[in-house]
């Protein structure tokens, strides 16, 4: 199975079907999330992250079902989609080989399905879907199928404004992850002046978090 998130999310799109318990993760289980990432951003070292069960459906063989993981994955992703939205303010490429390597367009063509940039590649649990889908994971330059601008993505705000009752009661355990991890990254990006270096820091973490943080795929 796959090894990494890279290769779990690679050509398919991942899922928490309709069955699973909503998003719950503790602000002590996303402080320690965080901590391993940045360490192993910080070091290069891999981390093992645990067993993630999918089942793949013969029917759709483009989609893949959490039954497993979805705390895990769906943490990763709201991580994922703060770095995005922090590599979209940065101003300088990094260099490889001679070629610009913008981090913006990595994260991104991770996030969506090519080149498809409104259609991303993971869909949360449907409890946290208003929450999620257009104030978290939309990209904030992006695209209507059409290929016209979209509006304007809400923000997502620590008490749910804009939500309904039902809404903030499903996300209040989302929002609490969200805002622990935008205010950690907030404060480590605060430490660093250059601009390079900035950028060095979300691609670290970036390449932590999709290949360096290792998991075993049980498929069904």
């Amino acid at each position: 199975g796959a090894r990494d998130l890279s290769s779990l999310f690679a050509r398919v799109k991942v899922r928490i079907p309709t069955f699973q318990r909503n998003y719950s993760w503790t602000k002590l289980q996303t402080g320690q999330f965080l901590t391993d990432v940045f360490a192993s951003a910080e070091s290069g070292e891999s981390h093992f992250w645990g067993p993630i069960v999918i089942l793949r459906r013969p029917d759709s063989p483009t989609t893949v079902d959490v039954i497993d993981g979805q705390q895990r994955v769906t943490t990763a992703f709201i991580l994922l989609s703060l770095l995005r939205d922090v590599a979209d303010t940065l101003e300088e490429p990094l260099v490889t080989q001679g070629a610009p390597w913008a981090i913006y367009p990595a994260i991104r063509n991770f996030m969506f399905l090519s080149p498809q940039y409104h259609v991303p590649s993971f869909q949360a649990s449907y409890m946290i879907a208003d929450g999620i889908n257009a104030r978290v994971i939309a990209d904030p330059n992006q695209l209507q199928a059409g290929g016209l601008p979209a509006a304007p993505r809400p923000p997502l705000t620590r008490n749910g404004a804009g939500l309904t009752p039902t809404q903030r009661r499903h996300t209040k355990e989302l929002r609490a992850a969200y805002f622990q991890m935008k205010d950690a990254l907030e404060e480590k990006l605060s430490t660093i002046t250059s601009p390079r270096k900035k950028t060095i820091f979300v691609k670290d973490i970036f390449e932590a978090l999709t290949v360096r943080f290792e998991i075993y795929t049980l498929e069904l």
